[in-house]
């Protein structure tokens, strides 16, 4: 986005009363169910030892020697990435759909296999919807 559009949009932000920052609103949500969902997991004694598939204890990471669920999130959220559509798409945001979700495999790496899994399926979820939607409204 150029210094004109960027003015052009906060004027049309300020004469609309939109504030910038309120397409971040509606993840506060799902953060904090991720956050309790993380103090969660480091208090329950039942997911303690709890198997899944291939992971023995859904409150620790996995114990393979490449772990498979941050590689799962990874390509996930890139695909998302790719799938959203972005009207004004700039090479910073770009470079951005890259770098997050290597970020995002980063955070996580080394958290529960459950927090994995619980944000992992939010993603399939999320490329079911928009696979649906790109369908329904070619």
């Amino acid at each position: 986005m150029n210094p004109e559009q960027s003015t052009e949009t906060a004027e049309l932000y300020r004469k609309h009363g939109i504030h910038p920052l309120s397409g971040c609103i509606p993840m506060l949500g799902p953060w904090i169910v991720l956050m309790a969902f993380y103090r969660v997991l480091n208090a329950i004694t039942e997911l303690h030892g709890a198997p899944w598939l291939w992971i023995s204890d859904l409150s620790r990471p996995e114990q393979l020697p490449v772990r498979v669920l941050p590689l799962l999130l990874i390509a996930t959220q890139w695909l998302l990435g790719r799938m959203t559509p972005n009207p004004d798409f700039d090479p910073t945001t770009g470079r951005l759909m890259i770098f997050m979700p290597v970020v995002f495999g980063a955070i996580f790496y080394r958290q529960p296999s459950a927090l994995l899994l619980y944000w992992l399926t939010g993603n399939v979820l999320a490329i079911v919807q928009q696979w649906w939607l790109a369908k329904r409204y070619e």
